[in-house]
């Protein structure tokens, strides 16, 4: 029992779903994240604000929705708040593709620019972590960056390699000890219905 929870939402989880495209099935959403410091955050406030005021006196204003939407977002955040999360799903196709079978014929690569946000539906913020991070209980959720600009080969049983370029903010930061790893032969058991 302990060992499907400390399973459930997990990196090894998140990268075994990605691996076999079924990120949805398994409970996770991917999210671009745009992050924001005081500075952006009152430069897209007051646009937001140019925007709202010029609806309101029925003028013209060209600003292109996805950029309405984070401007929107921005100049909504709170005070702990330093990142706008677009609503866009980002899916395998778009951080996935194959690698050179002659170097190893299961890996895959997963490369991408910038922070994106992995939500996993199916379990919210344990209490403990909710109070260290001040924030009301959700569902989990992790920030990932490759800092380095280069990709992770991932592996079906959810392992991968040039992890020392993955850079994870949220639960995992907090989540993922020695403590809570699994073997990579691990299999949750299947739920009878």
């Amino acid at each position: 029992k302990k060992r499907k929870e400390a399973y459930q939402g997990s990196i090894m989880h998140f990268m075994r779903a990605l691996y076999n495209n079924q990120l949805e099935q398994e409970g996770f959403e991917i999210h671009q994240v745009l992050k924001v410091d005081y500075a952006e955050y009152k430069r897209a406030s007051s646009l937001f604000k140019a925007y709202s005021k010029a609806i309101k006196n029925k003028e013209t204003i060209s600003i292109s929705k996805d950029s309405l939407e984070y401007y929107k977002k921005a100049s909504k955040l709170g005070a702990n708040e330093y990142s706008v999360q677009l609503d866009q799903l980002i899916t395998k196709e778009d951080l996935v593709a194959p690698i050179d079978t002659s170097i190893d014929a299961t890996a895959q690569f997963m490369g991408f620019i910038g922070w994106l946000r992995v939500t996993y539906q199916n379990k919210r913020d344990p209490i403990e972590y909710a109070r260290i991070t001040l924030k009301r209980i959700d569902h989990i959720n992790s920030d990932i960056n490759l800092p380095n600009k280069i990709g992770l080969s991932i592996y079906p049983n959810g392992t991968y390699f040039y992890g020392n370029n993955l850079f994870i903010e949220g639960y995992w930061s907090w989540w993922e000890k020695l403590s809570t790893h699994l073997p990579t032969d691990y299999q949750p058991e299947q739920t009878k219905h």
